[in-house]
């Protein structure tokens, strides 16, 4: 007879996909928890009103030939500014 793998008896198969599901019951939630989800890039400006305020002085300032140097204390938000800048090609 062929041999067999440990995960071909039914048996087997059903203790291990018991013993996964056990086990990302518990480490799901953590890993989600640590995970920065962003919303739609499209719609990341309508989010949050001080976006719409930035992209409004943003292409004005550019349209008068000025240029435009950024601060942030938090490196998550910085994430997002980049995110929006670079979505609506502001360089």
């Amino acid at each position: 007879p062929a041999a067999t793998t440990a995960l071909e008896s039914p048996e087997a198969l059903a203790t291990a996909r018991a013993a996964y599901s056990a086990m990302n019951e518990v480490i799901r939630p953590a890993h989600v928890r640590q995970q920065l989800y962003f919303p739609d890039k499209r719609l990341l400006q309508y989010d949050c009103g001080k976006l719409q305020v930035l992209d409004e002085m943003l292409r004005r300032l550019k349209s008068g030939g000025h240029r435009v140097l950024m601060f942030t204390q938090m490196s998550k938000v910085l994430d997002v500014v980049e995110t929006f800048l670079s979505f609506h090609g502001h360089t």
